[in-house]
């Protein structure tokens, strides 16, 4: 279940660098009377670079958690977890880093 989460954030991260930093994606929610509106790409954008350092570090145990199950059972179940949780994890943070480095300083 932890892994999913993860998941979620690193393609919430990798949604965010898809777009341009001028871009608005407006939004008006009403509930519970409150009112909450504005560009909801800064949203995302915020949360996910409050997210860069925690996802950078849960990515690395992550890797390294299914590296040491794979070198003790050597299943490829192993494997398509080591593979699939690393690649989502570091191409958004990779794909992130270069985004905010070369459209937004």
């Amino acid at each position: 279940m932890f892994r999913y989460l993860v998941l979620f954030f690193s393609l919430a991260m990798l949604t965010v660098t898809f777009n341009s930093p001028g871009s608005e994606w407006p939004i008006d929610f009403k509930a519970f009377g409150y009112h909450a509106h504005g560009n909801f790409l800064y949203w995302l954008f915020f949360a996910s670079l409050i997210s860069f350092v925690p996802l950078m570090i849960v990515g690395i145990i992550l890797i390294a958690s299914d590296l040491t199950s794979f070198v003790k059972d050597k299943k490829s179940k192993h494997i398509v977890r080591l593979l699939f949780f690393s690649l989502a994890i570091f191409i958004p943070l990779y794909r992130f880093n270069a985004w905010v480095f070369s459209e937004k300083f």
